[in-house]
């Protein structure tokens, strides 16, 4: 199977920043949970309009909507990343048991090819070979036929 070089970098880059996806949503759900904790309301002022009624000034309304999108946004953001993640995982998961195995070992827990081939039992460049072929079906299993280099009959 032949996949254009653009996809696998793309896949390869994916790989190498599946750690980041676990903290970017760690980081989401702090500024979610600071949010909620410190909400930008310092009280409710209803002087502003010389009503005296339970209408709250405008001021006071729009920093209240204006919480409510950001926290609207960072929870819309929070269902992105985990999708992201959990799709990134179930790819990984359906490929071969040792092209997942090294890519896990490769991309997640970030050893070394000595302790991959050491874990594996593999030569390093076998190893190497499975995670390009696991790569290769990565490309495939997320951008499908596009990805495949078209071959003259």
């Amino acid at each position: 199977m032949k996949i254009k070089k653009k996809y696998k970098e793309a896949i390869t880059l994916t790989l190498k920043c599946y750690n980041l996806l676990p903290a970017h949503i760690n980081d989401l759900e702090s500024r979610l949970k600071e949010m909620e904790q410190n909400d930008g309301m310092r009280g409710v002022d209803y002087s502003g309009d010389g009503i005296r009624t339970s209408n709250i000034n405008k001021m006071t309304e729009n920093t209240a909507l204006r919480n409510i999108e950001d926290k609207m946004e960072i929870e819309k953001e929070i269902v992105i990343a985990k999708a992201k993640l959990d799709r990134l995982d179930a790819a990984i998961n359906s490929l071969p048991a040792i092209e997942a195995e090294i890519i896990k070992y490769r991309y997640q827990e970030g050893l070394s090819w000595f302790e991959v081939e050491d874990k594996t039992l593999y030569s390093e460049r076998s190893c190497n070979r499975k995670l390009i072929d696991g790569i290769c079906k990565l490309a495939v299993i997320f951008y499908g036929d596009e990805a495949l280099e078209k071959i003259a009959i």
